[in-house]
């Protein structure tokens, strides 16, 4: 930049000093005052400094601009990368979820019952002529003569007894039966038999 300042400013010099050393054109004051060389190269030097700070000027932003550029790249590529590691994690979540949902389904196949949140109704029929205390999974009910439905029973293995009378029992839950769309347990309740004593 300074080599194109100087050259420009020893044209401008040479341009000057030829005008200098013509003759007047027609019609042209020639009292007027000739200009002073030194003068002129004052002046082309001053404009030349001011166009190299235009320049300088010029130089500076574009540098500016390029820095700009080149962080606004640098941010596109870590985002770039972000976001390619983000569809890595996605991707091995949905596999871990397709190998989960396949070993959920072969073990529902296998046995259904622990996976599957399902309740039932105990439908009870008791034969007796008088109120029973039954005692299911721990909860005991009252059950009178007939039938008596006790809903919200979970289907797997069932814990149905009286406890005054007789010892735990436990069914499993392959008596569960599906009526109409619902599992149901149907248990019945029937008075013990009297022991008769023959006489010899």
């Amino acid at each position: 930049m300074r080599k194109f300042g100087e050259m420009l400013l020893v044209g401008l010099c040479l341009f000057g000093l030829a005008a200098l050393g013509n003759s007047a054109a027609p019609g042209q004051d020639t009292t007027s005052r000739p200009l002073d060389p030194y003068e002129l190269l004052q002046r082309v030097a001053t404009q030349t400094t001011n166009l190299e700070k235009r320049i300088q000027a010029l130089e500076n932003q574009l540098n500016q601009y390029e820095e700009i550029v080149v962080r606004l790249d640098q941010n596109l590529r870590n985002l770039a990368t972000q976001v390619n590691q983000i569809n890595g994690d996605v991707s091995a979540h949905f596999t871990r979820i397709e190998t989960l949902e396949d070993r959920i389904g072969k073990l529902e196949v296998q046995n259904p019952y622990p996976f599957k949140p399902t309740v039932g109704r105990l439908v009870v029929q008791n034969y007796t002529s008088v109120l029973q205390t039954l005692r299911v999974n721990g909860k005991d009910y009252l059950i009178p003569p007939g039938e008596t439905i006790i809903p919200w029973i979970g289907v797997r293995d069932l814990e149905a007894y009286l406890p005054y009378q007789e010892s735990r029992k436990v069914y499993p839950p392959e008596m569960w039966r599906l009526v109409s769309g619902q599992y149901e347990f149907t248990l019945h309740i029937r008075p013990k038999q009297q022991v008769t004593v023959l006489s010899q």
